[in-house]
């Protein structure tokens, strides 16, 4: 999907406006979502309100309903015809749409603040970002400490990713049968936590004490394994989570890569599993004969 430029010219330009802009956007779908305009305008359905019935039925005045639907407007998330304003699509799954949700509470309570910072977390390769809640190393540490909103959707966050792939990858892991299962060795949502030269390292160390006919297993989530580009993309955009608030050198890698690491590490990969909840990938190793 990132092999071609297929925008014209004025949609690339239109595309740069958005980037340009794109804190005020997501801001603004942030507040209409939490001052109930667009659970306002869901429930008009078809005959749309006005501005005096959206300023009634929300938690701010009508300079800030309007200048909010403006910029929901030029966003997509309403449309507006003859003096009334409808939810448009963006704006329906910006209120429904669970990963929607999951993802803006992450972006705003738990990186918005700390992303100004980027810039010296990529010079510095540490989490720069993480000193908006405190003095740590890392933000694993601070997890317990960190404000109810940003702890809780932190939590949110990484549940909603992680839940639905256990039920899916747990039938291979145990299809072989394993006598003895080791937390090492059955590695879920762990490497991505770490450095490559961390991964060989580990993996490395795993290979040196694997019996005869042991297997690796590693459940992961990679930006190039997804189906649709809305996945890879927030994948990638989640990679500066780790870049700037988790521990500055760590992401969300590519499966391409990935075999890298493995094969430095002295593994093959037997079986790979895609599409397990909601785009992990289980890849089932052994060392390499």
């Amino acid at each position: 999907m990132y092999e071609q430029d297929p925008l014209s010219a004025l949609d690339a330009i239109t595309e740069a406006q958005r980037i340009a802009f794109a804190p005020m956007l997501f801001q603004t779908a942030l507040c209409l979502r939490n001052a109930d305009v667009l659970a306002y305008l869901d429930r008009q359905g078809k005959q749309g309100a006005t501005l005096e019935d959206i300023t009634e039925n929300s938690h701010v005045n009508e300079y800030a309903v309007s200048v909010l639907l403006d910029m929901g407007l030029s966003g997509r998330i309403i449309t507006h015809k003859a003096g009334r304003y409808y939810l448009a699509k963006i704006g329906h799954f910006l209120l429904h749409d669970t990963m929607t949700r999951v993802n803006m509470d992450f972006t705003h309570d738990v990186c918005y603040q700390g992303l100004f910072f980027l810039e010296n977390a990529l010079k510095e390769g540490k989490p720069s970002g993480l000193k908006v809640f405190g003095d740590w190393p890392t933000i694993y540490p601070a997890l317990s400490q960190l404000p109810p909103s940003a702890r809780e959707s932190w939590f949110a966050f990484d549940h909603y990713y992680s839940d639905g792939a256990f039920d899916a990858a747990l039938p291979h892991v145990f299809a072989s049968c394993p006598a003895t299962l080791y937390d090492i060795w059955w590695m879920s949502q762990f490497l991505d936590c770490f450095s490559p030269e961390q991964i060989v390292a580990m993996l490395s160390k795993v290979a040196r004490v694997m019996k005869p006919g042991a297997r690796l297993c590693i459940m992961e989530l990679f930006w190039d394994a997804q189906r649709f580009e809305a996945a890879s993309f927030s994948l990638n955009a989640s990679s500066l989570y780790f870049t700037c608030m988790a521990n500055g050198n760590s992401r969300f890698y590519s499966a391409e890569k990935f075999y890298g690491y493995l094969d430095k590490a002295g593994f093959q990969v037997d079986e790979r599993h895609d599409d397990l909840g909601v785009g992990h990938t289980l890849l089932i190793c052994q060392k390499k004969k």
